[in-house]
């Protein structure tokens, strides 16, 4: 008897659906219950759950597809919404041993989402990373009893109500060591959290608006912490005693290797991170003014490999030689940052960075023509990386950057326009490979990338869009996102 596809083992199945397009994988889940099952990685999909759309419910509990991640999201109204308060649950109960993410935003229709938490922890026992975006109002959590989820190590608390807070996450996620929190609306609840688990925390992301919120942190102990992010423009420490709650801060945390400072930093507090964390690869911050002082400060940074400088004017100097080589910089960010003198500043990157591939350049802030700073910041730069994001820019400007010779990849995140009269598109980018696109554009301004094999296009995107392209450059990979409603196989088989 012949061997036909149907005795193929499911390992081979999935080898050969890898091989095929994301519309092809999706019009084989159309075939049998069998490939339903195998011809998409529902691992690593994001399911969306919307409280006002119900029918999905009913095809989820009968579905045998390994579904890992999943996002509850409440709509505007509910009331029209006929599903049953539970079915959330049962949902979750039969995936149980496979969820590894849960996330929630203002899930109101869950009834009472503290009760709701609490049955969860009962069956959710590999859950991972659990998130709440935003939850406006709940009963006191300690009203309900919830059992310990030992597997969670991401633990992310945004805008949510103090009532929930109440849930004793000490003993409800004893082993996370990621914490997102903010601090700025339910400040003694929270800080309470933090402190418990400070002893074994990784990574730390924290936000506040006070600076007396940002001192009860720098008086904590992180002594395992290797990455930081605190965000809270517009706080500055004006004080002796803070800056040197700062600078002890920093020196108790010195297996750091990123930090991010979304706030204003002054040259002070930039020495003592350099002073003290010795192992830094990333940093970013924002800070009045960048000095030739503050570059110095920094090239003492000798294991930094990535620096993002937002909201600041930099100052380039001809003293080069006086400032340390950054020897393993490779990516550099600048966000809202005016150049005073762009030509100088090439040739400071060009010297004193040798290793750098990367760069983005994101609303630069100019007197004179938009490309005219950007010729003057990257001519003859042997970056293979380029990143720019503006409002606008002309289809025949995107050539200039033809003079970069080693350039392999471009991210551009702005409305691509054609002038008036606008005449040839110029020179060609020949050497770029992969060419990412976060905006609108037409379809033909590919024709000034004619040797592209990768494209990444970000939002949504029309199917005649996605032909066109294809058309242009038939040899060329195109990824893109997009939401899409997938049918589960009782939609389609019958039992």
């Amino acid at each position: 008897m012949p061997t036909t596809i149907e005795d193929l083992p499911e390992e081979m199945l999935v080898e050969i659906f890898s091989y095929l397009k994301f519309e092809e994988c999706l019009t084989a889940t159309t075939v049998c219950r069998l490939w339903s099952r195998l011809a998409l990685r529902w691992n690593e999909l994001r399911v969306v759950l919307e409280f006002d759309k119900g029918t999905i419910y009913r095809a989820l509990l009968d579905s045998s597809r390994p579904y890992r991640h999943f996002f509850l999201c409440c709509a505007l109204s509910c009331d029209h919404c006929d599903e049953p308060k539970d079915e959330p649950a049962q949902i979750l109960a039969k995936f149980s041993s496979t969820i590894e993410t849960l996330e929630f935003s203002d899930p109101e229709s869950l009834g009472d989402f503290a009760e709701f938490l609490a049955k969860l922890t009962t069956f959710c026992t590999n859950l991972k990373r659990l998130a709440i975006v935003w939850y406006g109002y709940g009963s006191p959590g300690f009203k309900y009893n919830f059992q310990p989820l030992n597997e969670l190590s991401d633990l992310y608390l945004g805008l949510i109500d103090e009532n929930l807070l109440e849930i004793d996450f000490r003993k409800v996620t004893p082993n996370i060591t990621n914490l997102y929190l903010r601090i700025d609306l339910y400040s003694k609840l929270s800080q309470q959290i933090l402190q418990h688990f400070s002893p074994r925390l990784k990574e730390l992301t924290v936000g506040f608006h006070a600076a007396d919120h940002l001192t009860t942190v720098y008086e904590m102990n992180f002594p395992l912490l290797k990455k930081l992010h605190f965000y809270g423009y517009g706080i500055t420490l004006n004080h002796d005693w803070l800056l040197d709650l700062f600078t002890e801060f920093f020196r108790r945390c010195a297996k750091l290797e990123s930090v991010t400072l979304q706030m204003n930093v002054n040259m002070q507090e930039l020495k003592s991170i350099a002073q003290f964390c010795c192992n830094l690869q990333s940093l970013c911050f924002g800070i009045a003014e960048l000095s030739e002082d503050c570059f110095r400060c920094l090239s003492e940074m000798r294991c930094l490999k990535c620096l993002r400088i937002e909201h600041t004017t930099i100052h380039a100097h001809d003293s080069k030689h006086s400032i340390r080589s950054f020897s393993k910089l490779q990516m550099l960010t600048l966000y809202c940052v005016r150049v005073e003198n762009p030509t100088k500043f090439n040739t400071f990157l060009s010297t004193l960075c040798p290793a750098l591939i990367t760069l983005e350049l994101l609303k630069i802030q100019f007197n004179t023509q938009t490309l005219e700073i950007y010729k003057a910041i990257c001519f003859n730069l042997l970056i293979k990386r380029l990143t720019i994001k503006e409002d606008s820019m002309k289809v025949n400007e995107l050539s200039h950057f033809a003079s970069l010779p080693q350039l392999r990849e471009m991210r551009l995140d702005f409305y691509i326009f054609y002038g008036d009269n606008e005449g040839p598109y110029g020179t060609s980018l020949d050497s770029i490979r992969i060419l990412k696109l976060n905006a609108d554009f037409n379809v033909t301004v590919l024709k000034l990338v004619p040797n592209l094999s990768q494209l990444y296009l970000k939002g949504p995107r029309s199917e005649e869009t996605i032909q066109a392209v294809r058309k242009l450059l038939p040899h060329c990979a195109i990824t893109f996102k997009k939401k899409l409603r997938i049918v589960e196989s009782n939609d389609y088989f019958e039992d």
